[in-house]
Parts: structure tokens; C-alpha cells; sequence
């Protein structure tokens, strides 16, 4: 599988130059945040189960324009969100690994602002 998912990058035009993790400190808050650094594996992963889940997406807009039985919709509804969460927990990890981590390292007001948001993530994901 994963020498499908490497044998894909040139398919859809990546370079694993472009996938390597970054290093570079980012602002902890504003629009124009970026991740301290992007596991390339996870980013090729995700990049390929969110093209998943918009093909999901668009044949759920098929089955419903096509007026299809409601309960087969909600059973397809079901499955982009148990895909979104796959794609969720990567970057839970990738953010763990890197950019909490970081921050705790660091000590200081950065732990705490990292506590602080991990928190505030905890629960947005459980408001479900």
C-alpha cells in the first residue's frame, strides 16, 4: 500500500521535496498559521483520503439530486464521517508529535498555550 501511495505523488504532481517537514517556528495564532512540521507520510495519506471523501461527497450529492432512498444516504453520510475522522486522528498525531510537543519542550508560556489549545480542540471534537 505504501508503495502505491509513493508511486501516486507523481501522479497527482507532489514532490517529495514539496512533502518534507518543515522546521520553521509559525505564529501560534492567525489566519496565516502553518504546522512547525508536516510528517510527509501522514500528508501523503490524508492528501489521499480527502480525494476519497470528495469523490463520497459528490456521489452523495448524485443520491440525493436522484431523490435515493433516505436511509442509503444516511448509511453513505455515515461513512465520509467515519473518513473524516480517520483524517483527524493523522493530524492529531502529526500535531502531537510536532507542534505540542514542541511548545511543552519550550516550557514556559508556549506549554501553556498549548495546553490550552489542545484543550479547546478536546472540545470542539466532542461537541459532535
Amino acid at each position: 500500500m505504501a508503495k502505491k501511495l509513493k508511486a501516486n505523488i507523481l501522479e497527482v504532481g507532489l514532490s517529495k521535496a514539496r512533502l518534507s517537514a518543515r522546521r520553521t517556528p509559525r505564529s501560534p495564532h492567525g489566519a496565516g498559521r502553518r504546522a512547525l512540521a508536516v510528517d510527509p507520510d501522514i500528508k501523503i495519506n490524508n492528501l489521499h483520503r480527502l480525494r476519497r471523501i470528495e469523490g463520497q461527497i459528490r456521489g452523495l450529492q448524485k443520491m440525493v439530486e436522484g431523490d435515493r432512498y433516505c436511509a442509503d444516504i444516511l448509511i453513505q453520510i455515515a461513512s465520509v464521517q467515519k473518513s473524516l475522522q480517520g483524517v483527524a486522528m493523522e493530524l492529531w498525531r502529526n500535531h502531537l508529535n510536532y507542534c505540542v510537543s514542541h511548545a511543552i519542550r519550550a516550557g514556559g508560556t508556549q506549554a501553556e498555550a498549548a495546553r490550552e489549545e489542545l484543550l479547546q480542540l478536546l472540545r470542539l471534537m466532542n461537541r459532535g
